[in-house]
């Protein structure tokens, strides 16, 4: 089932719509992001905005201030480390509306469930007190996937005819099968369009494969207005599985998800 049919702006429209960043007061002259995940307001015209926010992460102003230009070939991909957890967290409250609780983080670091990947950016720092350079590390994107036992999306994704699922119900095979769950994925803004959320993925499935034989598919949940992932995500071969009405509630307000799959 394509996405096509969904009532996405256009890239041009999308672009208009974050470009809010450019106005005239003073608080435009701070440092800003935008994550597509947040629901978007109404402004004055009558369009959609996303809204800027104040970033939580260091990265950005370390970026920013040392005129970092970040390339694909220096960028590391690894799992990610009980001491990255900070990091991670600080990135999820500027990509994602849902706070995510700390046994959340406790399970990302000792669950054998998780596949845990993150991109790292190598740069020399010049030290303010010191007439030195010091090599630091920063995360600027991260994959995290859970397995799980998931019929119902293995069936959604394979579309299992109920002959099928008849058939493997009397002969077991269903306690064989598994489903990755993308439970969050993310890139910094300043490291958008090179590439490396599909690079996450890629290491992702290949580690999958590796570590889990069973696994025959991968799924996720994104917010029905994140028009940016569902074009991502549809771009990496995921298709639209099912809408999930009122799945997420943010501020009070619930919002549908749109459930996509591929096979593995």
């Amino acid at each position: 089932m394509s996405l096509i049919y969904l009532d996405l702006p256009s890239p041009e429209e999308e672009k208009k719509s974050l470009n809010q960043k450019e106005s005239n007061d003073e608080d435009s002259k701070r440092l800003k992001i935008v994550s597509q995940a947040y629901p978007p307001n109404k402004t004055q015209k009558g369009d959609f905005a996303y809204p800027l926010m104040d970033p939580v992460s260091k990265v950005h102003n370390l970026i920013k201030n040392n005129k970092i230009e970040l390339k694909l070939d220096e960028i590391e991909f690894k799992n990610i480390q009980p001491s990255n957890m900070k990091e991670l967290e600080d990135l999820h409250l500027e990509w994602f509306p849902i706070k995510y609780e700390k046994e959340y983080y406790t399970s990302i670091a000792n669950s054998k469930k998780f596949i845990k990947l993150c991109c790292i950016f190598n740069q020399k720092i010049k030290m303010k007190s010191q007439n030195k350079y010091k090599n630091k590390q920063f995360m600027i994107g991260a994959c995290i996937t859970r397995m799980e036992d998931n019929l119902m999306i293995y069936d959604l994704i394979f579309q299992t005819t109920f002959c099928s699922k008849i058939k493997r119900f009397f002969s077991r095979k269903s306690l064989d099968i598994q489903i990755a769950y993308i439970t969050t994925l993310g890139v910094i803004d300043e490291a958008r369009k090179l590439g490396i959320g599909t690079k996450l993925l890629e290491k992702t499935y290949i580690e999958i494969k590796e570590k889990y034989p069973n696994c025959k598919g991968i799924s996720l949940h994104v917010i029905a207005h994140n028009f940016s992932a569902i074009r991502f995500y549809e771009k990496n071969g995921f298709k639209l599985l099912k809408t999930a009405k009122d799945f997420y509630k943010i501020n009070g307000k619930k919002y549908a998800a749109l459930i996509l799959g591929k096979k593995l």
